[in-house]
């Protein structure tokens, strides 16, 4: 996705990482089935006990709490540079990691011959892929169509606009994902009597104001209409 644009992709990149992480999860509908398949039929037939598990419930400790810990600083990190979409990651590994506690506790009580444990824990694990899975769908497949529901940041955005004393009013203002950066367009209303040069000026303060107030803004294009008077005509 750094890559620079071509002259065939003139956009750039970005949504590489949106098409990467849609197939990824349709990939992860497929697991969570073929896991809840297979515990439901260990379910029904819970002879076979658990194979070495001193070894599994040691993988699982260690890997949830490495899960956890990574998924705290990522929330930590999201948190204070206010990254919506390292806030969505980091809700994704914490399901991640409680995932892998659950699998400890199943594994644990089936080493106590409790094999239907270990069945119904894979089973509620399988639950744990298909919503995650399910958010990664969801967030992927609204960033290739262009959608953006941010309404706390677009509020922010118009604020940060309107507190302009040069700007009369917005006309538009649409906002789209680009991997890990947000692009924009404006339309704004300003004075008729101004000068190219003054809505020039203008436009470059408020692009350079947004974009070092909101994080992930990579771009903003911002277009100046003249205010027209009560007869149509431009003032």
């Amino acid at each position: 996705t750094r890559r620079k644009p071509s002259r065939r992709l003139q956009y750039g990149f970005y949504k590489v990482e949106s098409f990467t992480a849609l197939i990824t999860a349709i990939a992860l509908v497929g697991v969570a089935v073929f896991t809840f398949l297979r515990s439901y039929r260990a379910f029904n037939d819970p002879e076979h006990a658990v194979l070495l598990p001193s070894w599994a419930l040691g993988v699982l400790l260690v890997a949830g709490s490495i899960s956890l810990y990574r998924a705290l600083q990522m929330r930590q990190i999201a948190n204070r540079y206010n990254i919506l979409s390292l806030k969505t990651d980091a809700r994704n590994s914490i399901k991640d990691a409680s995932a892998s506690f659950i699998a400890f506790g199943a594994v644990l009580v089936a080493s106590f011959g409790f094999n239907q444990v270990d069945a119904a824990g894979g089973m509620l694990i399988a639950f744990y892929i298909l919503a995650v899975a399910y958010v990664a769908l969801r967030e992927s497949s609204l960033v290739l169509l262009d959608a953006f529901h941010e309404p706390e940041m677009t509020r922010e955005i118009e604020s940060l606009i309107k507190s302009n004393k040069h700007v009369v009013g917005i006309r538009d203002l649409r906002l789209r994902r680009a991997g890990p950066f947000i692009v924009g367009t404006l339309e704004i209303i300003v004075d008729g009597s101004m000068t190219v040069n003054q809505v020039h000026n203008i436009s470059t303060e408020l692009e350079n104001s947004v974009k070092s107030r909101i994080a992930g803004l990579r771009t903003l294009v911002v277009r100046a209409i003249p205010q027209a008077d009560s007869s149509g005509t431009v003032s």
